[in-house]
């Protein structure tokens, strides 16, 4: 439900995410965000790395012995830049490989910096002088531009430090003070800024969230309002016709309602309103069923995956859930509490059964049902 949308965000916000993680499947919806947001960062920083590649290629080769060179273009220009220009591809397949991306990252930049520590300190140990700053370019750029979520950052950029030193010892090549300074310092100012990075991107997400199901709620009840009641309606169908399964919806509104207001006021009109606005949204059964306000006192209810049977059980416990709200209205001519009326239909989503098919039969149902002396829901099957 809309309230439910709103109230998952501002929990959220209450709570707090110092440690850049979120409760639930909202941690799930904020990585989908990040990544999607950070498609043009990653695309960078590989276009980047493909061509800082390249460009060194003539400035390093010439300085180095056959052995070297061939370890040098097996590990930079053979191996990485394939490596980089696949994952550049992939890039605009990732809703297929969301699930992978972090493992992919990781993966990726451990190889091109290992790859470079290795070139760097076998140099280095013939005396063939190979600046070490392109470890730094790529702790940089793991942090502020790959698109990690900061704790696989974390990881990548400490294990490459580490495997760096690891190397170096095992290969009898000096590492100075200097450069396992600048190293360990552009880890702190890269975790620092991809951790500043995430903490906004999570409260950017989160101040979004609430902006859109505000946008999508009914101020007086805190259930769907008609516009976003028809967004549901779309992407709900689409999903139910291409699974093939059935929908039931319902349109009902309140008995005399005008009588209502006119008897009681504005005041317990819209309190009235609001308690069966909730008595609606506590019929819905699974996820994806929502009730809505459609206008005035109209009501929307969906339920997804229900057959013509469970349509008319659903119905006797919308009829029960309103009885029970014991709603005196001395001015019904039907019952001398508030009782609803409507049209609820059930069938397949398709070509010829649209949500405004949906909808017009429902609101036949509905007008039927008035005609019938109210207080009742007509079913219809499509």
């Amino acid at each position: 439900m809309a309230s439910t949308d709103m109230d998952r965000f501002s929990q959220q916000t209450a709570k707090g995410y110092k440690d850049l993680r979120f409760d639930g499947g909202l941690e799930q919806e904020f990585r989908e965000y990040f990544y999607r947001r950070g498609l043009l960062r990653q695309r960078a920083a590989i276009a980047l790395g493909v061509l800082l590649l390249l460009v060194l290629a003539p400035l390093d080769l010439p300085k180095l012995s056959p052995e070297l060179k061939n370890i040098y273009l097996w590990s930079r220009i053979y191996t990485a830049c394939p490596v980089l220009v696949l994952a550049f591809g992939l890039t605009y397949y990732l809703h297929r490989f969301k699930g992978l991306f972090q493992l992919a990252a990781v993966l990726i930049v451990l190889y091109v910096g290992m790859a470079q520590s290795i070139v760097v300190l076998l140099a280095n140990r013939t005396q063939v002088i190979m600046p070490y700053e392109g470890i730094n370019l790529i702790i940089m750029t793991s942090f502020l531009l790959a698109g990690m979520l900061h704790r696989y950052a974390l990881f990548c950029n400490g294990t490459l430090i580490v495997g760096h030193l690891v190397i170096a010892k095992w290969l009898g090549t000096p590492v100075s003070p200097h450069q396992e300074f600048f190293m360990v310092g552009h880890f702190v100012v890269g975790a620092t800024g991809g951790y500043i990075i995430e903490f906004n991107s999570r409260r950017s997400f989160l101040q979004r969230g609430m902006m859109s199901a505000l946008a999508q709620t009914d101020a007086l009840t805190g259930i769907y309002n008609r516009g976003a009641i028809n967004h549901k309606l779309e992407r709900i169908f689409n999903y139910a016709h291409r699974e093939q399964i059935a929908v039931s919806l319902l349109l009902a509104d309140i008995d005399y309602f005008k009588r209502y207001n006119d008897l009681y006021g504005h005041l317990e009109g819209d309190r009235c309103i609001q308690a069966v606005a909730s008595a609606f949204a506590a019929s819905c059964r699974r996820p994806l069923d929502f009730a809505g306000r459609y206008g005035g006192e109209e009501f929307v209810l969906v339920w997804l995956n229900t057959s013509a049977t469970e349509a008319a059980s659903l119905r006797d416990g919308v009829e029960q859930r309103i009885r029970s709200l014991h709603i005196t209205h001395k001015g019904s001519d039907v019952s001398s509490e508030v009782t609803i009326s409507g049209g609820l239909v059930t069938g397949y989503p398709g070509k010829s059964h649209t949500p405004a098919d949906f909808l017009k039969a429902a609101d036949d149902g509905l007008y039927k049902a008035k005609a019938a002396g109210r207080n009742q829901i007509v079913l219809i099957t499509l």
